[in-house]
């Protein structure tokens, strides 16, 4: 504090590796094509960030600042995805510049981001937010996959959105998002959601769509009152959804990255 000044927030960079070491390893222990992309709404410190691109991180952005600040940080733009249900034609127009990849959350977003796109004279990669309808054990402010949630495509619908987007001229479907919540202290929530999600890849795969990636999004909890709360281990998460992912993409007859958006859960403690 004499150092530096007061309000001082010290975050732990041994922790923090740790922690981003933890989930990746239990992840890669089922599947080799794993991509880490931090949820920068948890923290967007540029040091922290650092420490994240140090270790191959990308970042799940939310805005423009978090973009740019991912950038700096030293992260690859093709390991970033520009989430989020609001985005301004500005917002989009900086995606397309600096080639970062763009999750869509309905098609009126992939036709502004198409013509954006064309009028830059450039394509731009993108996936769609498939909305699974889920009820999760967390607040409800913060379960964002409920069949009532303002975010993605119901499930029902999203085929329809691929097949308009491989019509779009300068849009190029790879991916397949999802995100369910925040602060799940549960891995069963996971597991389906890991199941809708190959279960849609495939219909996906099924109309022409080459899948290079499914995204799960983050919302895995810590606990914030250690007598009572008791938080999964990243192993335990790993287990429960790695088989569900594994057979479904055999199915699927597809090998795509897994994408993985932990925030909070890397962060937290530290």
């Amino acid at each position: 504090a004499r150092k530096y000044g007061t309000p001082l927030y010290v975050s732990d960079e041994q922790r923090i590796r740790a922690k981003f070491a933890a989930y990746r390893d239990a992840l890669t222990g089922y599947y080799g094509r794993v991509q880490m992309l931090y949820a920068a709404k948890a923290n967007g410190n540029l040091a922290v960030l650092k420490i994240f691109a140090d270790m191959g991180a990308g970042a799940d952005v939310f805005s423009a600042g978090e973009l740019y600040l991912a950038l700096v940080a030293g992260m690859k733009p093709r390991h970033l995805l520009f989430n989020g249900s609001s985005k301004t034609p500005e917002d989009l127009r900086l995606a397309v510049e600096k080639n970062v990849r763009v999750s869509l959350d309905s098609v009126d977003e992939m036709v502004q981001l198409n013509e954006i796109a064309g009028k830059m004279g450039k394509e731009v990669e993108c996936s769609f937010r498939v909305n699974p309808a889920m009820e999760v054990p967390t607040h409800p402010k913060i379960a964002t996959g409920l069949a009532t949630s303002k975010f993605g495509i119901p499930a029902g619908q999203i085929i329809d959105a691929y097949r308009a987007a491989v019509e779009a001229p300068n849009i190029v479907p790879v991916g397949l998002h999802c995100h369910i919540g925040s602060q799940i202290l549960d891995v069963a929530p996971f597991a389906k959601e890991a199941e809708v999600l190959v279960k849609v890849a495939k219909q996906i795969t099924d109309i022409g769509v080459h899948l290079r990636f499914l995204d799960m999004g983050g919302g895995l909890g810590i606990p914030y009152n250690h007598t009572t709360d008791v938080a999964p281990t990243p192993q335990e998460y790993a287990d429960a959804v790695m088989p569900v992912f594994l057979d479904g993409i055999e199915k699927a007859g597809i090998s795509p990255e897994l994408w993985v958006e932990p925030g909070r859960n890397l962060i937290g403690d530290t």
